[in-house]
């Protein structure tokens, strides 16, 4: 049987695991979330039963369980925001990266995340329209600038096996497992963000 905080300790672990993110996971969130309440529930119950009205001597003895079950539900809180927020933040750095997200990265997200992606997108183009309206200023263009008109990179995942894909400026790409190949970093920067291509010269 699990101990308490094990399923949290896995769900940030998960995190490390994987080349962009992992699948949002309903059922570990849920019972991180269950532990809180479970946790809180037992502290309210020990206080009305062992410390509630009773001289401090006595409550003295009760005292330890109580501070040890607040104590968890803490390190849960902070293991849900520390989850979220690690989430978050590669949603946002995929906005900046490679502007829209591919149909593996979107199968990752809840839909609670899909939808922070499509506000975050949002506010930002309307912050850019505003700076290039008013002052000429384009920022989300050539964040890193390639330092050859090319890249090499290399299929590593499932996705994209077999598929006809339609790149901007190179046309129609049928990749295959482990092929390499020369194009161009626009072409490929969604798939690298992905875990679909790996870079592997520049």
């Amino acid at each position: 049987m699990a101990q308490p905080g094990e399923r949290g300790i896995a769900l940030l672990r998960t995190l490390k695991q994987s080349a962009w993110l992992p699948p949002f996971d309903e059922e570990g969130v849920s019972h991180v979330r269950q532990e809180i309440i479970g946790l809180n529930n037992e502290a309210i119950s020990w206080f009305h039963e062992h410390i509630e009205g009773k001289t401090p001597e006595i409550a003295l003895e009760f005292v330890q369980k109580i501070n040890a079950d607040f104590c968890g539900i803490a390190r849960n809180r902070r293991i849900l925001l520390a989850y979220f927020e690690y989430r978050l933040q590669r949603i946002r750095e995929a906005f900046w990266e490679v502007g829209v997200l591919s149909s593996s990265m979107n199968k990752k997200l809840n839909e609670h995340e899909k939808q922070y992606f499509f506000d975050y997108t949002n506010c930002v183009q309307d912050y850019c329209n505003e700076l290039d309206t008013v002052y000429g200023i384009q920022i989300t263009r050539n964040l890193n600038p390639p330092l050859e008109a090319q890249v090499q990179v290399r299929v590593v995942g499932d996705e994209l096996i077999g598929k006809n894909i339609i790149l901007p400026e190179s046309g129609t790409l049928i990749p295959v497992r482990d092929g390499h190949y020369f194009l161009p970093l626009a072409d490929v920067e969604e798939f690298i963000a992905s875990g679909e291509m790996v870079q592997t010269a520049s």
